[in-house]
């Protein structure tokens, strides 16, 4: 599932009436992902690991991203804030 599909109504709602945001960082490996998802998980934020299909170049399975929230952004960023966007 995802971590919109795990959020409360209200939140999601907000988030879709804001323009429902996404934004993508880089990360440098699954390992720092994981610890990003760890402190995400910490401050009580909603977190989805996302692996890829295997329908183009990587294998079934492979972990790909890290979804966090919706929520705000002043909170997301102080796990996220100094990544870099891809």
């Amino acid at each position: 599932m995802t971590a919109v599909g795990k959020s409360k109504g209200m939140v999601v709602g907000l988030w879709k009436m804001e323009g429902a945001k996404k934004v993508v960082l880089k990360a440098a490996n699954l390992e720092e992902l994981k610890k990003y998802e760890q402190q995400a998980k910490r401050a009580r934020l909603v977190t989805a690991i996302i692996s890829d299909a295997g329908k183009t170049v990587l294998k079934p399975g492979t972990t790909t991203c890290l979804a966090i929230g919706p929520y705000l952004e002043s909170v997301i960023d102080k796990i996220t804030g100094h990544l870099k966007i891809m």
